[in-house]
């Protein structure tokens, strides 16, 4: 879908935007920017090789579907997860439902549901990462720390214990799934990535850092990544703190490291103290996928181009002062990017800010966001960016 162009006030740059259903989309000005590998334990710069620009028309959008309904079991929540299955359904799972999983099909509508809270076979402590494929899902629950494997009729097959609680996850074969997560033990600390084998319940290896280095609980952030698949033997991960990402190979071999040094992303180490309504939130690095033929899609989470501090507008059981889910979204712009990696170079070819918090990617190239109806019912819209033709 191509939306008309209009200027934007919030952007003091090139741009275009679009409404969609009440929501304007600020389109930047494209440009195709080169970049250089760099070596992990080095200290990587990026080699910026600016081209002509590219017309801010190049970048399209097309909404696939949206989630939830306004009463019944379609009924939706904030602080979810959703990931795509190979039959086009959706699976979305909720921190304020802990233990459900929902699916709907690819039109958006709702199919069934399953799981509970608990810890026993089939049950789930938090909003479990749902790794489907073909053949069975696997449940990854962070907060219980366990991986469920079930099959295409949901009975549950097997449940491991995971050794840590990991921030993100990704299929890389039939049982083995790579985690991002923070490790503790001595033989572990320091290294963020991890392949870990569901069948046997163990750890198969652990690397993407420096063994032993001195990690603390306030400072462990600035290892994390965001990782997924590129093929079934090397994966992406993209760290949170800086705009790095890297290739690696289920060996633990880094293949390629390639970086962005732009004015909106700054770098950081700790995390600031207070809420993103009261300081400017740190730039983050989101969510990152693989579309094939060397493209990868990188979305980034940054502060609002008219960010300001926000007084709490919702009170909690207690008299707690909270946010409401749309004003905290709308304190966050996202910066969505395709890159394309080719060996040892990598290009950006599209580089576009939209002043709504994408979520994730449910499946790769695909994202969803959180929105609200007019009535104030929460849904999720799933979207596809992709770039036109002469882009």
């Amino acid at each position: 879908m191509a939306w008309p162009r209009e200027h934007h006030p919030r952007s003091s740059r090139t741009s275009s935007s679009a409404t969609l259903n009440g929501v304007t989309w600020v389109m930047l000005g494209l440009t195709s920017v080169a970049l250089v590998p760099c070596v992990l334990n080095a200290q990587p710069s990026a080699q910026f090789l600016p081209d002509p620009p590219c017309s801010p028309s190049c970048l399209a959008w097309d909404t696939i579907a949206r989630l939830g309904d306004r009463d019944g079991p379609g009924i939706v929540f904030q602080q979810s997860r959703i990931a795509a299955g190979p039959d086009g359904e959706y699976f979305l799972t909720s921190l304020v439902e802990p233990g459900v999983v929902r699916v709907f099909n690819r039109d958006g509508d709702f199919l069934e549901r399953f799981g509970r809270p608990g810890q026993g076979p089939g049950e789930y402590v938090g909003a479990p990462m749902v790794l489907p494929d073909g053949t069975a899902l696997l449940l990854v629950d962070d907060y219980g720390a366990t991986c469920t494997r079930l099959d295409r009729s949901r009975r549950v097959e097997s449940v491991r214990r995971l050794p840590f609680r990991p921030s993100t996850a990704a299929r890389v074969g039939e049982n083995q799934i790579l985690l991002a997560a923070p490790a503790w033990s001595r033989e572990r600390i320091g290294l963020p990535l991890h392949i870990f084998d569901c069948a046997g319940g163990q750890v198969l290896a652990s690397f993407g850092g420096s063994p032993g280095q001195v990690v603390t609980r306030r400072d462990h952030f600035a290892l994390d990544r965001v990782v997924a698949a590129a093929d079934s033997a090397t994966f992406w991960a993209a760290r949170r703190n800086r705009f790095l990402l890297e290739h690696w190979s289920t060996d633990g071999s880094l293949l390629g490291a390639y970086e962005r040094a732009v004015d909106w992303f700054e770098p950081w180490v700790f995390l600031p103290g207070g809420g993103a309504h009261t300081r400017p939130p740190p730039p983050m690095i989101q969510g990152v996928s693989h579309v094939g033929d060397g493209l990868v899609w990188i979305l980034a989470h940054v502060p609002a181009l008219d960010w300001a501090p926000t007084r709490p507008d919702r009170i909690l059981e207690g008299g707690m002062e909270s946010l409401s889910d749309m004003t905290y979204h709308k304190l966050y712009d996202s910066v969505v990017e395709l890159w394309r990696v080719t060996g040892s170079s990598a290009e950006v070819l599209a580089s576009d800010r939209i002043p709504l918090r994408a979520t994730g990617f449910v499946a790769p190239g695909i994202l969803y966001i959180y929105e609200e109806d007019q009535g104030g019912f929460p849904r999720y819209l799933i979207v596809r960016p992709y770039l036109q033709s002469g882009g």
